[in-house]
């Protein structure tokens, strides 16, 4: 009875582990991803940085009062005889002026299929991947990193080092 005990408990213990996990919690919003820049991170920069992903600009329709036809003035006594007309015309104008974001990736190098598999089971017990663990860099397994790093204040889904530090993937350095 005792070499079956042995299986059995370790089977308890991987079920246990692969249990639901209740949602993270809400990151503050300092707790940022990215850093904003105006431009590419300086020449010889350590790590490995991904292209700089921009937020697009947003644009908006807004409302005007354009004046369709001037006042009439009297011009002997300077007083008003006819009111300007206006109407109100739609105009678009940026509501969101966008912005550029840097942020320091893993290397080509580190992403083996290894880690890969490692953050699809990550990225599993927080509910965000619904894939299988194949160790391959699927749209699911970049749809997830994005689920991921968004409320963290990256929409990308190049997977930022620091994500991958806090998902307890990397081990945090001195920066």
């Amino acid at each position: 009875m005792k070499p079956l005990v042995i299986p059995l408990l370790g089977t308890a213990l991987v079920i246990a582990a692969c249990a639901a996990q209740p949602p993270m919690p809400a990151i503050a919003p300092e707790a940022t991803l990215a850093r904003v820049t105006g431009a590419a991170p300086p020449e010889g920069a350590p790590g490995c940085y991904a292209a700089i992903e921009v937020k697009p600009v947003q644009f908006g329709t807004v409302l005007r009062s354009v004046e369709i036809r001037p006042a009439v003035i009297d011009p002997a006594t300077g007083t008003e005889l006819e009111p300007a007309v206006y109407q109100e015309q739609e105009f678009q104008t940026v509501t969101d002026p966008g912005e550029e974001l840097a942020f320091e990736t893993l290397c080509a190098a580190e992403l083996t299929p290894g880690f890969i598999a490692m953050l699809q089971r990550a990225l599993k017990a927080r509910q965000l991947y619904r894939g299988p663990v194949n160790g391959e860099m699927t749209k699911a397994t970049r749809s997830a990193i994005r689920a991921y790093q968004a409320p963290r204040g990256l929409e990308s889904d190049v997977l930022a080092r620091r994500a991958a530090q806090e998902m307890g993937l990397l081990i945090w350095t001195e920066e």
